[in-house]
């Protein structure tokens, strides 16, 4: 009779990310009551937990060796955050609760000052992955490559298994690559750009396609992707992977704050050690390409099917200036070397349409065309790629608070009016000063409730 005796005991800690001290009293209380709770369904003793409002400690002992710590980490950090987020609707602002990393170690390694040092570390820098997609339109070559071609999204039994990958029967519109078994090289050929190298199988040899497009960056990691035929001509999506640490500052002295509006669809202030420095509008020409696209869809009502193609030099028109906004507003908070915040307002067009009766249609008219999301991905995706600190902060009533007093005021179209201080603003450069000082107020631990206050700032105009 082979018998043993197991006692593994774990000592697990992780943080909020950014170091933002959320974890009230409140919060911690709800938590405790549901890691206690999740014992028997995790398999674990919890022998004793302590939250902290920027991390929490968790002594635990497993019931058997044979559970993936692992996954018993990404169980507790998940479910949690899920959990906890669910309960209190404003903390889905943020992107996400916890850090990626941990600490582990099991009770006889312990040491206090390995686990400050991991705590103090925590929030310095923070490992971000943009991930992104370009597409390539295949250079037309022979007749035997585009028949191959041809064959493999006609019949998806034909095609060789290394294009599968497990996507049999999923997508029978498109070929689906593996990202270990194809092969990307530059062009030496003023033809095209790149060449993508197909591997064969199943009485098919290996093919090599010309790409047209963009250039690739140098640290970009190529991942599953696929090929897709559109009006006769073949297309290449082809995914892509850039990582970057990032140096979080968290105490930031100056803050370059972006407020999404309607009457200026991006307004960017800068804030130095709370001072208001400079402020600028963008979406002028934005404005004036969204309203002749709606004018021109409005005659174009009959041509439901052709809709979309007539109008694609204004949607191009668009998808251009938008990304010259946010490339001006990254390059400016990088040369400032300042935090970027910008006012998180995703999925506010749902909200909008679920509260349709309340709010006034010429309102939703003007705000639902504008590409908020885009804006948002964009000024994320740019600002990691270049170094910078983006934080996306909830933009509820900052519109409607005073940046001085901290009292609700009153709003006349462009114009805000504080009726406690008599303080005077523009709406947006108010909002946006409001979303910065709202930033410091969270990592603070002083988190916004809707309607209320519970700081007021010293804010001198300049």
């Amino acid at each position: 009779m082979v018998s043993g005796i197991e006692e593994l005991r774990y000592h697990l800690v992780w943080c909020v990310k950014y170091r933002y001290k959320l974890l009230t009293p409140e919060i911690a209380q709800i938590l405790k009551d549901f890691f206690f709770n999740k014992q028997s369904i995790w398999k674990i003793e919890i022998i004793s937990l302590s939250i902290e409002p920027d991390h929490i400690h968790m002594l635990f002992k497993v019931v058997s060796s044979q559970i993936d710590i692992n996954k018993l980490i990404k169980r507790i950090k998940g479910s949690s955050s899920h959990f906890i987020r669910r309960k209190f609707p404003y903390l889905q602002v943020y992107p996400s609760l916890w850090t990626a990393s941990h600490y582990l170690g099991t009770t006889g390694e312990v040491s206090d000052k390995t686990i400050e040092n991991y705590i103090n570390n925590q929030g310095l820098q923070e490992e971000e992955i943009v991930k992104r997609t370009f597409v390539y339109k295949v250079l037309k070559s022979s007749k035997k490559k585009e028949h191959q071609l041809n064959t493999w999204l006609k019949d998806f039994k034909t095609r060789p298994k290394g294009l599968q990958s497990g996507y049999q029967g999923k997508f029978p519109d498109q070929i689906c690559l593996r990202n270990d078994l194809i092969k990307i090289e530059p062009s030496q050929n003023v033809s095209c750009n790149y060449w993508l190298t197909l591997p064969g199988g199943n009485g098919w040899k290996q093919i090599s396609i010309g790409l047209l497009g963009r250039t690739l960056p140098q640290d970009a990691k190529i991942k599953d992707s696929k090929i897709i035929k559109k009006d006769d001509t073949f297309w290449v999506h082809l995914n892509i992977e850039q990582r970057r640490i990032i140096q979080n500052n968290l105490t930031p002295s100056k803050i370059r704050a972006v407020d999404l509006g309607i009457s200026h669809p991006i307004t960017s202030v800068l804030l130095e050690d709370n001072h208001l420095k400079d402020y600028q509008f963008w979406g002028k020409e934005l404005k004036c390409l969204l309203y002749k696209r709606q004018k021109r869809a409005s005659k174009l009502q009959k041509y439901i099917k052709k809709l979309s193609k007539k109008l694609r030099k204004y949607t191009l028109g668009i998808k251009d200036w938008t990304h010259k906004y946010t490339k001006e507003i990254v390059n400016k908070a990088q040369k400032e070397n300042a935090c970027l915040v910008v006012g998180n307002i995703h999925n506010i067009t749902r909200k909008w349409d679920k509260k349709e009766k309340e709010r006034n249609n010429q309102f939703r008219r003007k705000a639902k065309p504008v590409p908020y999301g885009k804006i948002m991905s964009q000024l994320w995706y740019k600002g990691t790629l270049a170094g910078v600190q983006v934080i996306f902060q909830d933009e509820a009533y900052t519109s409607q608070r005073c940046s001085r007093c901290g009292e609700l005021g009153c709003r006349t179209n462009e114009w805000f009016v504080c009726k406690n201080c008599g303080y005077v603003n523009q709406a947006d450069v108010n909002g946006a000063v409001n979303i910065a000082l709202a930033y410091q107020r969270d990592y603070n631990g002083l988190v916004r409730l809707p309607g209320s206050l519970q700081e007021t700032y010293d804010f001198n105009r300049r």
